[in-house]
């Protein structure tokens, strides 16, 4: 995967495309420096908006095509209407890029590309990340504090949301894991402020607080106190909630766990007990039954 990574973002650098892997993409060559420490699943990257249509092309000259992929069957399964009208009109990240193996199912590779940070499809945030990212070999890497915003924005996004919960991907620890090995070497006080003034700058501040604060639980690196003190967050009641995005009930409901008993759980789809809007409105496939 991290092989085809590389052949893709060569093709993304000639077509002048601003292409920043995130998450395991970055962190097991970068962060981790072993490739046998960390699993991966799929690849999630960052992508300006208005470049969808050469990104489209670029993927499909590869020999990806874009829909679900369907685990039981190593196959591509073409969204129906509904569902693609959903992706493109509310949701923070197209639908996937996929090539197959035909031979051996644990090749496919599965590219997921954000646009968004969240469910209010602001894509200023992106496009200041993609701008002010470093130049490097056949690329571009994102400043420290932006790498922290998206991931930070990426843990809340799943930790309260139904979909995730429903699938068992809400919560895990090495999506803090993550976290700490990144700010203990890639950051410094001052990165550290510069991140949250970028959240503020967009209102990001509850994903950055709700991250470190869990950081702090579990790690208690020494940095958290004097973040999540800058955020200046004075109700952190969100923290316990799930479900106030207006593709799941627009109204906040509160875990019957706690932290500790969620994150060590097989999963928590426990939890839930009403149907959010999206599952009304698209057919999903059978993850998202109940």
């Amino acid at each position: 995967m991290l092989n085809e990574l590389e052949k893709v973002r060569k093709e993304m650098f000639k077509n002048n495309i601003s292409f920043a892997p995130l998450k395991g993409g970055y962190l097991i060559d970068n962060v981790y420096k072993n490739r046998y420490i960390r699993t991966l699943n799929d690849l999630d990257i960052l992508v300006k908006k208005d470049d969808i249509s050469i990104i489209d092309k670029v993927f499909k000259d590869l020999g990806y095509e874009q829909g679900d992929y369907n685990f039981d069957t190593n196959s591509v399964v073409v969204p129906d209407q509904s569902k693609a009208l959903f992706f493109k009109e509310k949701m923070y990240k197209l639908l996937p890029y996929i090539k197959i193996n035909p031979q051996t199912p644990k090749s496919t590779v599965i590219f997921d590309l954000t646009v968004s940070l969240d469910f209010s499809l602001d894509v200023q945030p992106i496009y200041e990340m993609l701008d002010m990212a470093l130049k490097v070999s056949n690329g571009i890497e994102l400043l420290p504090e932006h790498f922290l915003v998206y991931m930070c924005c990426h843990h809340y996004r799943e930790a309260s949301n139904v979909a995730w919960i429903l699938m068992g991907r809400d919560l895990n620890l090495i999506k803090f894991c993550d976290i700490h090995e990144y700010v203990l070497q890639k950051m410094d006080h001052h990165s550290l402020q510069r991140a949250v003034e970028f959240s503020k700058k967009y209102k990001l501040e509850k994903p950055v607080y709700y991250t470190l604060y869990f950081a702090k639980e579990l790690y208690n690196d020494g940095y958290e106190s004097d973040v999540l003190e800058s955020l200046n967050i004075t109700d952190n009641a969100f923290l316990n909630e799930y479900g106030s995005s207006a593709n799941d009930y627009n109204k906040a409901q509160i875990r019957k766990k706690d932290f500790f008993s969620s994150i060590f759980s097989d999963n928590n789809k426990d939890e839930i007990t009403q149907t959010p809007k999206y599952h009304k409105t698209v057919k999903e496939n059978k993850t998202f039954n109940f």
